[in-house]
């Protein structure tokens, strides 16, 4: 769910360096890499807000690249457990 201050926009060059260089996406193919960053758009979100809801659809894939996300998943009895945080 975003909200009005999530709208994308273009990704600056040393963000796209950064996501080239540094964690999964830079040990894979040069091919994939320019694949995947020629749709990089940066979004901007709230501290609390939700990126993505259980249960949504998966429309997309996402890098944090300033901040910090906290991936909480629910449990069977309507708790809701950490599964990463990043």
């Amino acid at each position: 769910m975003m909200d009005s201050d999530a709208r994308p926009q273009k990704i600056a060059k040393a963000d796209l360096d950064r996501l080239n260089t540094v964690g999964w996406l830079s040990k894979r193919d040069p091919a994939f890499r320019a694949a995947v960053l020629k749709h990089a758009m940066l979004r901007h979100y709230k501290e609390g807000e939700a990126i993505y809801l259980y249960g949504d659809t998966a429309d997309g894939l996402f890098a944090v690249l300033a901040g910090s996300i906290k991936m909480t998943v629910p449990a069977d009895d309507g708790q809701e457990f950490v599964a990463h945080r990043a």
